[in-house]
Formats: structure tokens, C-alpha cells, sequence
């Protein structure tokens, strides 16, 4: 299988969080697309334009969430998805607020942070949804999640939480909203715990260096 991703993508982030969960590393090669995504040659691949995309089988997968549900039946040993529907339902419901009303917003934010004059009502709005986000996500976070969002073991809720929260810790700062997931209680146990987890950590530590890394040259890697 072949994955093309950024590691500083989130949403490249989760699926690669799903494969260092399932213990198939060795199963898939890590690639950066080709071209830029708003290119022909890389539409010629992923027609929706973005990143990540799984190629197996003769198949091409967009969306991380399809990709994350493949991975789940083809590779059921090491669930990720719990085995209660209530619970499954749970774990979708996270990654849903996570994609729809946290990185929603923070879109035209990541546009400002390339800019040398930024638009203070953009800034204003983006940070304003992206809170207001995170506030919907601490109201279905369980009381107990740590080090795993729903349960004894790791779900797809928490390959998608730990990239969210890593985007939201590291960024907002730069819009001077200081130690954002403080103000959530629930979201503050969890992040402080997840970072102890060796998956999340090996996540983690491939974001900081994409970060670093499009610090320093203006690119993704």
C-alpha cells in the first residue's frame, strides 16, 4: 500500500496515527504527493485535490475517514472502533466535530499565518469558531477520557483528537489565544495524558518536525 501524505497534515496525521495503532507499518510506504494538489497530474490521482490518499489493490482512497474504515476491514485484528454502537457512534461523532466546526474555522487562519499583513476580522472569526469548536467537542468528551478518548484502548476518535489538538496548541498561540485547551477541562486531561501514549508521541513528534520544517522552508514534508 502507498500513502500519500504530509506529516504535517492532521488529516494524514489520523490515518497514519490507524496504521502505527494496527502494527502495519511495514505494510505501507509513506510518499508526498508528486506534484502540488491543485495540479493536473495529482487531480489525475485524487480528483477531490487533496491529501491523504491510500492506493492498494488497484484502488484509489480519498478522505481520511475512508481510509480509516478500510483499514478497520481489511485489518480487523487491533480494533479501532469500539465495540458498542453507542460507542462507535461516539467515536465518529469526535472526529465529525473535529473536521466540521474545528477545522472548518481554521482554514482561513493557516491562509493568515502565510501573510504579512493579516486581517484582524478574519483572525477575529477564525479563532472565535475554532473556541466555540472546542467547546462542542469538551461537551461529548467522556468524563474520563485519558490517556484514551473512549475506553481502555485507542479508537479512531483518538487518531483523530491528538492531530486536532496538536494543530490547536501550536497555532492559536500565533493569533495570541495562550494555552487554549487550558480552558477545557475534560480536553485538558485528555491532551495532558494522551501525550504519554507511544503512538500519539510518535504523531506528535512527526507534526513538531513538519512544523519546524515549514518554518524554515515555507514547505510541507
Amino acid at each position: 500500500m502507498k500513502l500519500y501524505n504530509a506529516f504535517l497534515s492532521p488529516f494524514a496525521g489520523r490515518v497514519r496515527a490507524a496504521i502505527y495503532h494496527k502494527g502495519i507499518e511495514d505494510q505501507v510506504t509513506f510518499v508526498l504527493p508528486p506534484t502540488a494538489l491543485n495540479s493536473p497530474e495529482w487531480r489525475a490521482i485524487n480528483p477531490i485535490g487533496k491529501i491523504p490518499v491510500l492506493i492498494t489493490d488497484g484502488l484509489t482512497l480519498a478522505e481520511s475517514e475512508v481510509i480509516l474504515e478500510y483499514l478497520e476491514e481489511r485489518f480487523p485484528q487491533k480494533p479501532l472502533l469500539p465495540a458498542e454502537a453507542a460507542d462507535r457512534a461516539l467515536v465518529r461523532t469526535l472526529n465529525r466535530i473535529c473536521d466540521l466546526y474545528i477545522f472548518e474555522p481554521f482554514r482561513p487562519l493557516f491562509q493568515q499565518l502565510a501573510l504579512k499583513e493579516n486581517n484582524t476580522a478574519i483572525i477575529e472569526i477564525g479563532v472565535s469558531e475554532v473556541l466555540d469548536g472546542l467547546r462542542k467537542l469538551e461537551g461529548f468528551l467522556p468524563d474520563n477520557a485519558g490517556p484514551y478518548a473512549i475506553g481502555e484502548s485507542p479508537s479512531f476518535a483518538d487518531c483523530g483528537l491528538v492531530s486536532t489538538l496538536f494543530c490547536v496548541d501550536r497555532i492559536l498561540p500565533a493569533f495570541d489565544v495562550v494555552n487554549p485547551i487550558s480552558r477545557f477541562p475534560k480536553l485538558a486531561h485528555y491532551w495532558e495524558t494522551a501525550n504519554q501514549e507511544p503512538v500519539a508521541q510518535k504523531i506528535l513528534k512527526e507534526h513538531q518536525s513538519a512544523l519546524e520544517h515549514f518554518h524554515v522552508t515555507g514547505q510541507s514534508s
